[in-house]
């Protein structure tokens, strides 16, 4: 009973709780994708990534035992092996002792092991702790490998980036007044973003860097700007435990050219762009506009500029 006394300390809510299994080496349990030959999917280390492959319902059993299982498929012992260096999958379950698990206490402080009904342990192979090493079981020996925590499933979405102004015209001296320089036609862009946790783990940030640089030789025009955003908090003192890896969305591409606009202030397009991959959904920023593009006045009426980035929900780990 011991066992089902330390599972409910270190879990939200024993009962049906959703739950991460994150080792001591960072790396998370994830069930990989079928195999020919292979009639159960397999379990392996892996880089977080907040996926469904990577949750798994914890329901007690008898005997202060859980069962850890991803729908209908729970975390097994294959062929119920008693020797150690026994592969490790996921199998309906039949409650044989290979399916039943307890959360036993470690000489580390926040960990556990595994340990299922036959007597040994969930470990990852030669007790390694690089992504992609498939799990497999051994005797107790209390590697980073073999030492887990559970981490509670959070998903959020970022609040968006908000407009920026870059700086520019770059290597223009600005003690003289005011510069004002165009981009003579369609301005190539460059815009990145990176999300990711604060040092404190409490809060997301993003840093965006911009970039767009005119086309004519002769006005060599080159406005950038670098922004670090706070677009996320978590919830009550919660910190984050995992966080996905390559957080980062990029675009480049030429911006096509504004034309004449009429007016003091020609703003030009708002231009929309969805990135390839990461957290952004997608970016809006002005390229070319209908008058000059940069300028050193601290003021983005009518210079190239960035005006929105908007997320993706994600999924982190808390502690």
């Amino acid at each position: 009973m011991k066992h089902f006394v330390l599972a409910a300390l270190l879990l939200p809510s024993l009962a049906l709780a959703d739950v991460f299994l994150q080792s001591r080496s960072g790396r998370v349990v994830r069930a990989d994708a079928p195999v020919p030959g292979f009639p159960q999917p397999r379990v392996s280390m892996r880089d977080f990534a907040g996926i469904a492959a990577e949750r798994f319902t914890v329901i007690p059993v008898s005997g202060g035992n859980v069962r850890l299982c991803q729908g209908a498929l729970c975390l097994t012992v294959e062929g119920n092996a008693t020797d150690t260096a026994a592969p490790v999958a996921l199998a309906s379950y039949t409650g044989v002792d290979g399916q039943q698990w307890a959360f036993e206490p470690s000489s580390v402080s926040g960990y556990f092991r595994l340990r299922n009904k036959l007597g040994t342990y969930l470990d990852a192979v030669w007790s390694g702790t690089r992504a992609g090493l498939p799990l497999w079981t051994w005797s107790s020996v209390e590697s980073d490998s073999q030492l887990f925590r559970t981490l509670e499933p959070f998903t959020l979405t970022p609040s968006s980036v908000p407009a920026h102004c870059p700086t520019g015209p770059v290597d223009v001296d600005r003690s003289g007044g005011l510069v004002s320089v165009d981009f003579h036609g369609s301005p190539w862009v460059h815009l990145e973003l990176e999300l990711r946790p604060t040092a404190d783990r409490r809060t997301l940030e993003a840093e965006t860097v911009f970039d767009a640089w005119g086309t004519d030789i002769l006005a060599a025009l080159h406005v950038t700007g670098r922004w670090v955003d706070t677009v996320a908090t978590m919830p009550g003192t919660r910190t984050i435990g995992a966080f996905p890896v390559n957080m980062e969305s990029e675009v480049r591409f030429r911006a096509p050219a504004a034309g004449f606009e009429f007016g003091l202030c020609a703003d030009g397009e708002i231009l929309t762009r969805v990135p390839a991959s990461g957290p952004v959904r997608l970016f809006e920023l002005i390229g070319d506009t209908g008058n000059d593009d940069g300028s050193n006045d601290w003021n983005c009426g009518c210079d190239a500029q960035f005006r929105r980035a908007d997320f993706h929900p994600i999924t982190v780990g808390l502690e």
